[in-house]
Parts: structure tokens; C-alpha cells; sequence
């Protein structure tokens, strides 16, 4: 997964499929101070569009952990 991210292949994506050209993240720092303590932490999107899931990985490659997906 992290090489996927550091190639850029999902950004690529996302501006050729889905239209993303920007993405904007808020309460980084919360999520990064959860996981450091070690806290389990639920992120639970709206999934309004085909392309949320994909622009989770920003939120993944900020906070420098993967996720799990149901």
C-alpha cells in the first residue's frame, strides 16, 4: 500500500476518474494524537462519491498508518 501512495497512482486516479484535484485535511493532529496513545479509532466517511474511499489514503499517508476497510 505505501508504495502505491508514493507513486502517486491514487492521486493520478482520482484526478483522471473522479474529478479530486485538491484535498483538504482537518483534525490531523487529533487522529495522529489518538493513535499515539494507542487509542482505537473508528473513521467513518459519508461515501457520497465512488472516490471517498481512495481519498481516505491521504488521510492514511498524513496520519503514516493504514487502515483496514469493511
Amino acid at each position: 500500500p505505501w508504495t502505491i501512495l508514493k507513486a502517486g497512482l491514487v492521486k493520478r486516479h482520482l484526478r483522471k476518474a473522479e474529478g479530486v484535484v485538491s484535498v483538504r485535511l482537518h483534525g490531523i493532529d487529533h487522529l495522529k494524537e489518538s493513535k499515539r496513545r494507542g487509542h482505537g479509532i473508528l473513521l467513518a466517511p459519508n461515501h457520497c462519491r465512488y472516490a471517498d474511499p481512495l481519498v481516505m489514503s491521504f488521510v492514511a499517508e498524513e496520519a503514516q498508518t493504514l487502515f483496514y476497510a469493511m
